[in-house]
């Protein structure tokens, strides 16, 4: 029989043990860390949905700051809010000009009728006119505070 070049088995230590739990935390991420608050909704303007824009949301002491996400054609926006904004009261804008711009680069062949409509933006979008306080900062009448988690917030436009 021969002699093993490893005659004993060692059992790991505790302080091993623990340091390897530890590692095996910071690596697959378990350390409790939140995600983001999210905040979602519908843009309607006399009660209709707002096919197409941006919506931004930032902190009235910061524009620069500000998060934007993009209106769906049936109306519906999207917001991944940054943590560090958790529990503060946000101002929203709302535009819709972008739409319009992409109908208004439309050139008719040469040739064509001088009354042809340019063809819808692609995709169901639509531009819709909406009053202009919602897109100044200054004047926007919608804030929200951010609680975290996802969080609803329809966005109701009026004259």
């Amino acid at each position: 029989m021969k002699a093993s070049v490893f005659p004993h088995r060692i059992a790991p230590s505790v302080d091993v043990l623990a340091a390897l739990a530890v590692l095996t935390l910071a690596v697959c991420g378990c350390s409790g860390s939140k995600k983001d608050p999210v905040l979602s909704g519908k843009v309607t303007y006399k009660d209709q949905p707002v096919k197409g824009g941006t919506v931004k949301a930032f902190p009235p002491d910061n524009p620069k700051e500000a998060i934007q996400g993009n209106i769906s054609p049936e109306g519906n926006y999207t917001l991944a809010i940054p943590a560090a904004l958790k529990d503060k009261e946000l101002k929203l804008l709302v535009e819709t000009d972008s739409v319009k711009q992409q109908t208004q680069a439309y050139k008719p062949p040469p040739g064509a009728p001088k009354d042809i409509k340019p063809p819808a933006p692609p995709g169901g979008f639509e531009y819709v006119e909406i009053p202009p306080q919602y897109k100044d900062p200054e004047k926007t009448p919608l804030k929200v505070k951010v609680t975290g988690g996802t969080q609803h917030e329809d966005l109701k436009l009026t004259d």
